[in-house]
């Protein structure tokens, strides 16, 4: 992720409200990370508040670059290298991706979006198949997709698809491969 530590886009602001924190403890969770960042800065000389993903994993991203000397390197491409993901595409016709929800965070170098990203440069088709896809990134998302799929709609309730995931997503995946297939 490239979020910075602290701010509109740090840590507690972007990630804060999906793990469920009110707008008061977002903005006390950011607080806390700011003196953090001031207290690190004094410290090591290192200013982590507005520096290129110091807001991953909750600011281990920051703690790494800082008492670490690590580097950011986005984790879905050092898994993909790891797993030798690029080598693999030359032989697949078509790659399935998907998540909990697809947002426009989504963009910030999530899953999703790496193996879009090495599906495209490979020319490979790459269809997203998530719980729930987010109607207003669409017009962001849809650039890196060949198709984008939601659970959640349609036929299928939120609480449905919470209530019985791996029978709701197969009952989508399979409705998704006919359709592709028969173009």
């Amino acid at each position: 992720m490239e979020n910075p530590l602290v701010g509109s886009n740090g840590a507690s602001a972007v990630f804060g409200p999906q793990k469920g924190a009110s707008k008061e403890a977002v903005e006390k969770l950011d607080a806390n990370l700011r003196n953090y960042a001031d207290i690190v800065e004094r410290q090591t000389g290192i200013a982590l508040h507005d520096r290129k993903g110091a807001g991953a994993a909750g600011g281990a991203g920051g703690a790494m670059q800082a008492f670490f000397g690590g580097q950011m390197q986005r984790g879905i491409d050092v898994v993909l290298d790891a797993i030798l993901f690029h080598q693999h595409l030359g032989t697949v016709d078509l790659i399935l991706t998907g998540e909990g929800k697809t947002d426009s965070q989504t963009l910030s170098g999530k899953t999703p979006l790496g193996i879009a990203e090495a599906a495209q440069k490979a020319g490979k088709p790459v269809i997203l198949v998530s719980g729930m896809v987010d109607a207003a990134s669409l017009p962001l998302l849809k650039p890196y997709f060949t198709e984008i799929h939601s659970v959640v709609g349609e036929d299928v309730t939120a609480k449905q698809s919470i209530a019985e995931p791996y029978h709701q997503l197969k009952l989508k995946t399979k409705k998704i491969m006919t359709a592709y297939l028969k173009n």
